[in-house]
C-alpha cells in the first residue's frame, strides 16, 4: 500500500495548493498476471482510480502484458494507409505531365 500512501500525499498537496486532479484521467496499470499478487484499489481523495490494460504515452502504446503487439500493429496500419495513398496518387498521374 506504499503507492496509496504516495497518492494520499499528492492529494493532500493538491488540496493545500488548491489544485484539482481529474481522477477520470488517472489510471492504474498492473503489470503481469499472478494469482498470488494482492489486488489493491487505489484512490485519489475519495474517488477510485480506474484500472486499465493499456495506456498510450508519448505515442507509445504500453500494455499490461508488456508485449509490443498493439503498438506495432498501429504503426503498420498507419504506414499502410500512407503507402496506399501514395499508390493511388501515382496510379492516376497523367503521362503527359512528364513533358512539362
Amino acid at each position: 500500500m506504499e503507492l496509496q500512501k504516495d497518492t494520499d500525499k499528492i492529494w493532500e498537496w493538491s488540496q493545500k495548493w488548491k489544485l484539482e486532479f481529474k481522477t477520470r484521467k488517472c489510471h492504474v496499470m498492473e503489470m503481469g498476471k499472478s494469482n498470488r499478487r494482492p489486488m489493491w484499489v487505489y484512490k485519489i481523495g475519495e474517488e477510485i482510480i480506474m484500472k486499465k490494460g493499456e495506456e498510450k504515452d508519448l505515442g507509445v502504446i504500453i500494455q499490461d502484458t508488456l508485449t509490443p503487439e498493439r503498438h506495432i500493429n498501429g504503426l503498420f496500419a498507419s504506414t499502410y494507409k500512407i503507402l496506399t495513398n501514395i499508390r493511388v496518387v501515382f496510379t492516376y498521374m497523367d503521362k503527359s505531365y512528364d513533358k512539362i
